[in-house]
């Protein structure tokens, strides 16, 4: 939100500036220069979708947030579908799960839906600012937590970097809307 509202620079700074605080009052292991840059881009990725996308069309924006939107549902049906698709060993016997997709995707329709008719039905109307802040959201959950989260924890860690995307895709959907719904009216009041 900062970021939104002050621009790249006071956005970059303030996740910089929330890292080192972070480290200082409640450190969990030690410093990783990893996280410290997804911090900064959390700050950094709203303020340049609002710097560059704010005075476009409202229907270019609309696209690009579609358009983004249908990337990440590839890549949670991906990772997701990767998570129930596979062949397991147990003591010499082979369990195959099955997970059928279509029922994935349109669970994930569904959750679109009701959002969209809670939004409606509290009177949210999706203007650029809506757009604009959703499309940041979004691209915040696809890249900082689905891709570089679990790279960060592969190289910290050794964590599986497939198990990771597949933890943090859904996860993604959850946060999206809760960052969405109460981030909207705080963004409102700081505007």
């Amino acid at each position: 939100l900062i970021g939104a509202s002050l621009g790249p620079i006071y956005g970059a700074l303030s996740g910089l500036a929330f890292d080192f605080i972070s480290i200082m009052i409640n450190p969990l292991g030690s410093f990783y220069v990893g996280f410290t840059l997804n911090n900064i881009l959390v700050g950094l990725i709203p303020a340049l979708v609002f710097k560059y996308l704010f005075k476009r069309n409202e229907k270019f924006n609309l696209a690009i947030l579609v358009s983004t939107l249908m990337a990440y549902l590839l890549y949670i049906v991906t990772v997701v579908g990767l998570m129930f698709n596979y062949s397991k060993l147990e003591e010499g016997i082979a369990s195959v799960i099955n997970f059928n997709p279509l029922i994935f995707i349109s669970l994930i329709i569904i959750i679109f839906v009701l959002v969209l008719l809670y939004a409606y039905k509290r009177g949210i109307k999706f203007n650029n600012d809506f757009t604009l802040l959703l499309l940041s959201i979004v691209l915040i959950e696809f890249i900082i937590q689905g891709f570089l989260t679990p790279l960060w924890l592969n190289d910290m860690m050794g964590t599986p970097i497939i198990l990771s995307m597949q933890i943090r895709a859904l996860k993604g959907i959850v946060m999206i809307s809760i960052n969405m719904f109460m981030g909207y009216p705080v963004f409102k009041l700081i505007k």
